[in-house]
């Protein structure tokens, strides 16, 4: 009727945990990791990910999900993005093939604020987006890195390939008598190109007859593959030709007469009757028609005269 009874308890309200969540940012191509802390255990979830831990590794963009429990079962979340940077574009191009000892050109075109370190063949190392390699004779690989302003890193690799020049032979007579025809000739290439003294030619072997006696000074340039050239020289010497005169002459009946040529290296003589001699001066008795060649520095020259019996 009225009789009352008493009881007492407690509750503990627990604190929730601070989680925490620490964003990533990677480039394009690479693994990121998303860290929580704050909690025991942990509880990942977004972008069709689901996984426990601390830390997660992935590869999308995007915001994650960790739910943290500490020892006294409570709960809190956080979230993480995980940012992705592109990579920078490249691109390279070169002068490929090239002659030998020319320069070689190498261009990379790349994002904005993007630096570039190339490597390559024979020790090859520089810096920018376009470079140059002096005096080039050996076909080879180059790379070049590409890093861009975000720091995410691309390469790429170009070959350069030589072309070498035409070793050009000229073929001709060291020396030649005036009024001689001379010939050049020149070996290989594709196109030739002859200067020389009060001359030019674009053929490979062009003949030509000097007017005048002296050193002729020629030069040809031969095009190649790809328009590599090489250039070859060489000297004649054109000799003048001895001159020579024989007077006419008449000897009476039963005596000599005397023939001279002109002073040279050697003579030749032949006439009527069957006559032949090698001395610059002879004797004749016999009317008829004599001839003598003679030869200085190997150039000749011929004369003739008669001799009458009276």
């Amino acid at each position: 009727g009225g009789c009352t009874g008493t009881a007492t308890t407690s509750v503990v309200v627990n604190a929730l945990p601070v989680v925490k969540a620490v964003n990533d940012t990677i480039c394009a191509g690479e693994t990121g990791t998303l860290v929580a802390s704050g909690a025991s255990t942990y509880s990942w979830s977004g972008n069709g990910v689901t996984a426990t831990g601390s830390s997660i590794n992935v590869t999308q963009a995007g915001t994650y999900t960790v739910v943290g429990t500490d020892v006294n079962g409570c709960e809190s979340s956080a979230t993480a993005t995980l940012f992705i940077n592109a990579k920078p574009s490249v691109s390279l191009t070169s002068n490929s093939p090239v002659c030998s000892g020319s320069n070689a050109m190498l261009t990379a075109t790349g994002d904005a604020g993007s630096s570039y370190v190339w490597s390559g063949s024979n020790g090859f190392s520089a810096t920018g987006s376009s470079v140059t390699i002096p005096n080039f004779t050996t076909s080879g690989n180059y790379k070049v890195v590409v890093t861009s302003d975000k720091g995410c890193v691309s390469t790429d690799s170009i070959s350069v390939l030589v072309n070498n020049n035409p070793e050009p032979v000229i073929s001709s007579p060291a020396k030649i008598c005036l009024g001689d025809s001379l010939q050049l000739s020149v070996s290989g290439g594709s196109t030739w190109s002859w200067t020389g003294t009060n001359f030019t030619s674009n053929v490979q072997s062009p003949v030509l007859k000097p007017t005048t006696g002296g050193t002729y000074n020629f030069s040809v340039t031969v095009s190649g593959t790809g328009g590599c050239t090489g250039t070859a020289t060489t000297s004649v010497t054109v000799k003048a030709v001895p001159t020579v005169a024989v007077a006419s002459t008449s000897i009476c009946a039963g005596t000599v007469g005397t023939l001279k040529a002109s002073t040279a290296d050697s003579y030749v003589w032949s006439g009527d009757n069957n006559f032949s001699a090698t001395t610059q001066e002879v004797s004749v008795s016999k009317a008829g028609t004599y001839t003598v060649t003679i030869t200085t520095n190997g150039c000749t020259a011929v004369a003739t005269t008669t001799v009458e019996v009276k």
